[in-house]
């Protein structure tokens, strides 16, 4: 019996076939579409003066005129209809989804121009029935990056709760990391050491969250394969020791809900930042914690 997760890629897999050959379809449209006018001009030129017959022309069909644009114009009229932030919630009211529930030719374009999905923001909640709604969010993550193709990816995941998101969301993120660009992964602490230490080509920036106790004491390796990271941010719960990276190659770092300990450990391990941004934690007596000097 095949797994939830080979119907879901048989199905992926057809709705590429269908998108390719829609694709073929309407670019054989235009095809006929521009013979028929030159027929008609041919025959204009024998018959200048002279009704031309309609037996002697195909049959025309009704088509809107914004169908008749050019594929790469259309697309790029759909870039252009994006969500400000450039990274999107998922919304069927709002671009990409919308553009895929107009006509068929607009469905075609949009699940053929892989930039309409390179960028997306999910956020997980699992306090409502663990997994009920992670299992929807996470489908509908892998079709949305299976859709970018080889574009690279500005993704940011939140799971705001203290239990752990969806299982399959670990074979989603790690499926697609080589092409990660800028990411934000805010998650419970303990599924961060889950992430495979892979290597990642494209990575630009990367924002960490943490939240609940963590169980390791080892740092967290999955990001010290970046050759061209060079912009880390640290929010809650997440410390620079935590995390194994490329720190020599830094050259902008933010740390937010600090220590005095933090802060210097973060100027330790990035001798290279000429961006700094310290957010530094202070006790009842204006003393910066984990520091034992006066303010």
């Amino acid at each position: 019996m095949s797994t939830v997760d080979e119907i879901q890629s048989h199905i992926q897999r057809i709705d590429v076939e269908i998108a390719r050959l829609e694709l073929s379809l309407r670019l054989l449209q235009e095809t006929r579409t521009g013979l028929v006018e030159e027929l008609r001009q041919h025959i204009n030129r024998i018959h200048p003066e002279s009704e031309i017959p309609s037996t002697r022309l195909p049959k025309e069909t009704g088509v809107y005129p914004v169908l008749t644009l050019p594929f790469e114009i259309t697309s790029k009229i759909f870039l252009d209809c994006l969500p400000d932030p450039v990274r999107p919630y998922p919304s069927q009211d709002e671009a990409p989804l919308v553009l895929t529930r107009v006509c068929r030719d607009w469905r075609t374009i949009a699940l053929s121009t892989s930039m309409l999905w390179d960028h997306v923001r999910i956020e997980l909640d699992s306090d409502e029935g663990r997994g009920s709604i992670d299992s929807k969010w996470v489908a509908l993550l892998d079709i949305w990056l299976q859709r970018s193709q080889q574009q690279p990816l500005s993704l940011t995941i939140s799971n705001h709760s203290y239990t752990d998101p969806d299982k399959t969301l670990l074979r989603v993120l790690d499926s697609h990391s080589r092409r990660w660009r800028d990411v934000t992964l805010k998650l419970p602490f303990n599924y961060f050491p889950r992430l495979a230490a892979r290597s990642l080509p494209l990575l630009e920036r990367l924002t960490l969250s943490a939240h609940g106790s963590p169980d390791i004491i080892n740092p967290i390796s999955a990001f010290r394969h970046a050759p061209i990271l060079h912009h880390v941010c640290f929010e809650g719960g997440m410390h620079p020791a935590d995390v194994n990276l490329p720190w020599e190659q830094l050259t902008s770092v933010e740390l937010y809900g600090a220590s005095a300990d933090d802060c210097l450990e973060l100027l330790r391990l990035a001798p290279d930042v000429t961006r700094c941004v310290l957010d530094v934690q202070y006790d009842s007596h204006g003393l910066a914690i984990g520091s034992p000097y006066p303010r």
